[in-house]
């Protein structure tokens, strides 16, 4: 999920902003803490690929 932001070039809190989360919301994610939902993981993806 790291390389999804990375490859956005958005800080966390603007991908967070972006893909409709709290930046403390994607580091649960990020960390492993809380599984994202499928929709969720899709906007990630299409987030990253887009910009």
């Amino acid at each position: 999920m790291g390389e999804l932001v990375a490859a956005s070039g958005l800080t966390t809190a603007e991908f967070a902003s972006r893909i409709g989360t709290s930046r403390t919301r994607l580091s649960t994610y990020r960390s492993g803490q809380v599984t994202p939902s499928a929709a969720l993981l899709v906007r990630m993806e299409r987030m990253a690929d887009r910009l």
